[in-house]
């Protein structure tokens, strides 16, 4: 995960948002978690 952390603050630094999105996220039952995380960021 440090990795991943270090990836996603470079893109941070260049300007770019990042959202990490794991793949147990995309399953049915996490849905609206997943919804949220997404109207976070684009505030529809």
């Amino acid at each position: 995960m440090a990795r991943d952390q270090a990836v996603s603050d470079e893109f941070e630094r260049r300007g770019w948002t990042v959202l990490r999105i794991w793949e147990c996220e995309l399953k049915k039952k996490n849905l609206p978690e997943l919804l949220a995380k997404l109207n976070s960021l684009f505030m529809i």
